[in-house]
């Protein structure tokens, strides 16, 4: 597993278990050096100074390791809570959003309805009905009807799909944060919103 592959669990979890052998290390050196520097019969080997150096270097060095490794999963555990952050900000803009966009698939398709070079799919009442229970009815209608579009959308068809597009694009430039993590950003990609959002970019409104 790739450092990129852990979760924020993974990460508290490794820091748990380095904090417990880094303890158990130091504990270790610490006995192994009052056994071996403070055992009567073996006083006569070491002098003051190499006590000094044994533990002050010994457990400097488990400091410096300990302070790196911790430092670095730490950095790694701030940057997963600021992509949850990130990505709860985007998720409570789209269900602010997500009524809008809605009701403005229902303009467009009541105008994709209104031109008469559009074949109906559907009686469009029969679709408003089936919207009261589900709000997606007419965002999934959009991409069967946008190769019917007519070549030059009058203003008002023009201007319901641009508010769509354009609420859309805010979302879209969101989800490339680098904080905004592959999978959030494919879940979003794949909802009835930004589906009807991709088929209705074949549509040319700047005339």
């Amino acid at each position: 597993m790739s450092s990129s592959d852990l979760t924020e669990s993974d990460i508290s979890k490794i820091i748990k278990i380095w904090t417990i052998i880094t303890i158990g290390l130091v504990t270790l050196w610490l006995v192994f050096g009052i056994y071996l520097f403070l055992k009567p019969e073996h006083k006569q080997f070491w002098s003051i100074g190499e006590l000094g150096d044994y533990f002050g270097g010994g457990l400097g060095g488990l400091a410096i390791v300990m302070i790196i490794v911790t430092t670095r999963l730490q950095g790694k555990q701030i940057q997963y809570q600021s992509s949850e952050l990130k990505e709860s900000g985007v998720m409570k803009a789209y269900e602010l959003f997500k009524p809008e966009l809605e009701g403005l698939s229902v303009r467009i398709v009541s105008k994709f309805y209104g031109s008469s070079m559009v074949n109906r799919t559907h009686d469009f009442n029969d679709l408003y009905k089936k919207y009261q229970s589900d709000k997606t009815v007419f965002l999934r209608e959009i991409p069967k009807m946008i190769d019917k579009v007519p070549p030059r959308p009058d203003k008002e068809l023009s201007a319901a799909i641009k508010d769509f597009q354009d609420i859309c694009e805010m979302f879209e430039a969101n989800l490339k944060d680098p904080a905004i993590s592959n999978d959030f950003e494919m879940a979003m990609l794949k909802t009835e919103i930004f589906k009807c959002y991709n088929s209705l970019k074949k549509i040319d409104i700047s005339k």
